[in-house]
Formats: C-alpha cells, sequence, structure tokens
C-alpha cells in the first residue's frame, strides 16, 4: 500500500491518551507466542457475533509506541507481522516468509527516528465470540494490529496547504498531478523504459528510492527537492488481525496514531499513497486476477521466480497500459453517498483525509493496483477542530 493495506480494517476514537509510551519489562520471545488472539476451528452458537463486541472492543484499545529497547513489544510487534502475512500469503496458496525469533529488522528500522511503529493493544476483559474463521479467544493484554509511518522533514507545510487549497478550489485532479507532482518525482523516463522490474533490480540501480514513494528514503526526498524545515507524516501500513477484522478497529487505530503525531510530534499535515486495490480486475482477465495477488505478495521477497513467465509477462503489459488521466478517472468514481468505490480510498476519506489526485507508479509491488496510488492529505489540525482527532 503504498499506505496503509486494506484487507482488514475500521474504527472509532476514544477519549483515552492517544499513544500509551509506559515501558514494558523486555521478555522472552516464547512468552509472546500468546500475544495475539486466537481462532479455534469450531462453532458455538450461544457466543456473540463480532458486530455485537465490536462497540466494547472498539472502547477498549489502545496505541502503544514501540521502541527500539523494548523487547517485548519487538516482538509482539513482529508476531503481528508474521499474523498478518501468513492470513495474506495463506489465502493465496502460498508460503509465507519463515517467522524468526530475530527482532534486530526492527529495532534497526527503529534507530532512525524518523521511523515510528505502532501496536494496537486490547486492556478490556476476556471475551469469546463466534466468527467466520472459528471461536475467537479475545484476551486482556493481546495485540490486534500493528502500524508503520515515517517522518519526512523536506516537505514544508506551504507544500500541503498549496495541494489542498488548488483541490478545494476546484482545480482537476490531472492538473493538480502535473503541475505540483510530476516534475518533483524525479526522471520516470528510466524507470518506464526498464518496465517492470524487481526490487532488487530496482535497489541497485537506485530507482527504487527516486521511484516507489512509499519508502519515503533520503534519494526520493531529494528528488522532491523542498527543503523546508517543518515535519510531515508518511503512512507506510496499517494492519489489523484478521481474527477481529470488521470490528472498525483500523480507524480508531489510525485516529489515535493521528492524534498522536498532532499532540507528541508536532506535525500538521500526514499524507498516505492509498491503494486503488482491484482496479487489476477492470482490466485483466478473470483467470488472470490471483496472478496480480501474487505478484503483489512475492516481487518484494525477491521470490517472482515462483510464478510463471507468462504470468508475469501477462501483469506487467496490464499494468503499463494506464495513463495517467485514465487513472484519475478510475480514482474520481464515488458510491451514491459521494464516497470512493475504492476501499483504500474510502478508509480513508472515513478518517478524515483529502484525495488530491492519482499517483502512477508508486509502488513497484503493488500490481492489483497497477503500481498506482492515490495522494491523500490530512489537514490534522482542520481534523482537531472538527473533533475526529
Amino acid at each position: 500500500m503504498s499506505g496503509p493495506r486494506e484487507s482488514h480494517r475500521g474504527i472509532i476514537g476514544g477519549q483515552k491518551p492517544a499513544i500509551d509510551i509506559s515501558q514494558s519489562t523486555p521478555c522472552g520471545f516464547d512468552d509472546f507466542r500468546d500475544s495475539v488472539p486466537k481462532a479455534r476451528p469450531v462453532r458455538n452458537e450461544k457466543l456473540p457475533k463480532p458486530g455485537e463486541v465490536a462497540e466494547a472492543v472498539r472502547r477498549n484499545v489502545s496505541a502503544v509506541q514501540v521502541k527500539p529497547g523494548d523487547k517485548k513489544l519487538l516482538s509482539a510487534y513482529a508476531r503481528v507481522t508474521a499474523e498478518v502475512l501468513e492470513d495474506d500469503y495463506g489465502r493465496l496458496g502460498l508460503t509465507p516468509p519463515s517467522y524468526t525469533e530475530d527482532v534486530g529488522w526492527i529495532r534497526d528500522i527503529l534507530h532512525c527516528p524518523d521511523n515510528r511503529m505502532f501496536l494496537l493493544r486490547y486492556s478490556g476483559p476476556d471475551a469469546d465470540f463466534q466468527s467466520e474463521r472459528g471461536v475467537v479467544e479475545l484476551r486482556q493484554g493481546n495485540f490486534l494490529g500493528m502500524h508503520f509511518q515515517r517522518t519526512t522533514r523536506l516537505l514544508s507545510d506551504e507544500f500541503f496547504q498549496d495541494l489542498l487549497q488548488a483541490k478545494r478550489s476546484g482545480v482537476t485532479p490531472d492538473f493538480l498531478y502535473s503541475t505540483r507532482l510530476h516534475r518533483r518525482r524525479g526522471n520516470l523516463s528510466d524507470v518506464l523504459s526498464r518496465g517492470c522490474m524487481s526490487t532488487n533490480d530496482a535497489y541497485d540501480s537506485g530507482l527504487f528510492d527516486l521511484f516507489n514513494f512509499s519508502d519515503m528514503s533520503g534519494l526520493d526526498e531529494a528528488a522532491i527537492g523542498l527543503t523546508h524545515a517543518p515535519n510531515a507524516v508518511f503512512l507506510r501500513n496499517i494492519n489489523i488481525l484478521p481474527e477481529v477484522a470488521g470490528m472498525g478497529l483500523s480507524e480508531v487505530f489510525l485516529k489515535q496514531a493521528l492524534a498522536h503525531d498532532l499532540d507528541g510530534e508536532h506535525v500538521n499535515y500526514v499524507f498516505a499513497y492509498g491503494r486503488i486495490e482491484g482496479l487489476h480486475r477492470r482490466f485483466a482477465d478473470n483467470t488472470h486476477w490471483n496472478s496480480f495477488d501474487r505478484y503483489y505478495l512475492l516481487m518484494p521477497g525477491g521470490r517472482l521466480d515462483e510464478m510463471p513467465l507468462p504470468e508475469q509477462e501477462y501483469v506487467k503489459k496490464t499494468v503499463m497500459s494506464r495513463k495517467i488521466e485514465e487513472l484519475n478517472q478510475d480514482v474520481s468514481e464515488t458510491r451514491p453517498d459521494g464516497k470512493s468505490v475504492f476501499r483504500t480510498i474510502r478508509f480513508h476519506q472515513n478518517a478524515g483525509a483529502e484525495v488530491i489526485c492519482a499517483i502512477p507508479f508508486c509502488s513497484v509491488d503493488d500490481a492489483p493496483s497497477l503500481m498506482a496510488g492515490v495522494l491523500l492529505v490530512y489537514d490534522l489540525n482542520k481534523l482537531r477542530r472538527e473533533n475526529r482527532i
């Protein structure tokens, strides 16, 4: 996603502090084998359904910031990551990346002060409920989701104010992209001439940092060419475990994190590249739909050789066929309630984001979105005035 991944989501904000940064006692990895809710493949019709317990669960969750020195939370973040990946890969019959006790990769990310990770922790009473997956055993202290964001110090408040003012005054998405964004994204001609490449190739050539905004790297920021001091926050992803999907937890989680960004980090604007999930279904034969999902999961780990070459070529051909004008037409489609027909964009709209325009090739692995995304901006002070965070 770039931006938040939309497999399992939803939420409402609470009156509790947005972020719990209390100290935890470091513990062993094995202590976190039971840190997530379990689903037993049985049925008990006497138990409540997810919708019947959702409000109580939402009232009893809080975002917890993960610190690089806290082994307990590092292990929990790794565990939640593994659970999410296992579900995503399992649905397509793929082998997920191996789960390991090593949390060094998380610690390395967090040693950069611009990176922040959060867990969603449940603090209510123990509860069992009947879901499609079976009987879910929700226990006090369980972690239900994860969120990763990154601060960039090179995008000024004026940059976002200009974008929002232009969009609110009726400037078309095509014009916004061509005049405000295209020239700041570096030279894409080299990337496009190569077609779709592996992540490793993109890293080796230096194009990944220049071209995939979802990582918001130093090279990417240099390509944007702004050197102002005020910060902005880029939303990398937000994931809720499938055992508690459909309860509105991702929206609660995100709103608490946004409140932290405003109050704790003193950031005025947050942005994301929302996925156009399912766009491939409009242009690809349905017999190939799963190929796009497999590409999405296999490419980042350098595992594309697990896909037959004709499947890879079909994905690439379809991806390269969409132009920016056509993308903006796609993402401008709305439901009768005025919200986007694409659920990831709709999720951000429900959380208070404003849609700016489509961004072609903003995620080099997101084949189901035809490797495109949507620039969404959160005006945090406006959301605070409206009591939305």
